[in-house]
């Protein structure tokens, strides 16, 4: 990294076997590295004027690659080249947590829900055991959870109360934890001709994987639920509820490089490369209620 790419023109490093393939071409002699890297992430996440911090020491090993030289000793085709390079490309490994106090019912999720539902029925949300209308088809899924949840009362008219109202004493939580990377894996054959002209083909394959889990819950002291005859008049309930989100989406990626490199003199060497598009494979399973 610390080259800036100076190496797609120079060659004879395992790294350049993803910017240029023909820096393969360079080496006379079989090689093998690999990069080891160590780390401390430190999250902080400031919210609702608190501040909260967490960090993680990390050891990994980011790139490894190896080189097999052929030699012919020919005046023109001086050596054949194969390589291998895995490059981890990125990383998606994180987590963060956090509270929150002095819940009210503006700015609580079931606040936002309500919000959200306005204009909508009590039809569009409820279930029927009379017919095969599902409301999930026909309104958005946070409206539907919160009504069948409680977390939201119908008022008149369309519009909406929060289980978080006036008077209601809440708290809440909330965490994230992310994984995955972005790896890519180079398969190169390259040349040297004369010593002048360097050559090489290669192909690259990228395997994607991200992992996301999350969760926000409230907890809440003089809660507005509906009583027996259905109307919400008084604050009547202590509770809690959570709301959890789960994604798993995966993939993998081919495409095509070809790079040449041209010692004009033996300080000044060129470099040209050309990559083909990435083609993406992706897999997003989808769980419905």
């Amino acid at each position: 990294m610390g080259m800036a790419g100076a190496f797609g023109a120079l060659g004879g490093d395992i790294t350049t076997l993803g910017q240029n393939p023909a820096g393969i071409g360079v080496y006379r002699n079989s090689d093998i590295a690999a990069t080891i890297d160590f780390s401390n992430q430190v999250s902080t996440v400031n919210t609702a004027g608190n501040n909260y911090s967490d960090s993680k020491f990390k050891f990994s090993c980011n790139n490894f690659g190896f080189v097999w030289t052929v030699r012919f000793n020919q005046e023109a085709l001086k050596n054949l080249n194969f390589g291998f390079a895995y490059n981890k490309q990125k990383s998606f490994d994180r987590s963060y947590k956090t509270s929150y106090a002095n819940i009210s019912g503006a700015n609580s999720l079931s606040g936002y829900i309500a919000k959200l539902s306005d204009g909508i029925s009590v039809d569009n949300l409820a279930s029927s055991n009379n017919s095969s209308f599902d409301p999930y088809d026909s309104s958005p899924w946070l409206n539907v959870l919160g009504y069948q949840s409680y977390l939201i009362n119908p008022k008149s008219s369309n519009t909406w109360s929060s289980v978080v109202g006036s008077g209601t004493s809440a708290t809440g939580d909330l965490y994230v934890r992310e994984k995955g990377s972005i790896d890519e894996y180079n398969f190169n054959i390259g040349g040297n001709i004369y010593d002048v002209f360097y050559w090489g083909i290669g192909v690259a394959v990228t395997d994607f994987s991200y992992d996301i889990q999350s969760g926000y819950g409230e907890n809440f002291t003089g809660g507005y639920l509906p009583d027996d005859n259905g109307s919400v008049s008084s604050a009547n309930t202590n509770g809690w509820y959570l709301m959890q989100n789960a994604l798993h989406t995966n993939g993998s990626g081919i495409k095509a490089n070809l790079g040449v490199i041209m010692r004009a003199t033996n300080n000044f060497r060129l470099g040209f490369a050309f990559h083909t598009p990435n083609y993406y494979k992706m897999t997003v399973p989808i769980r419905l209620p």
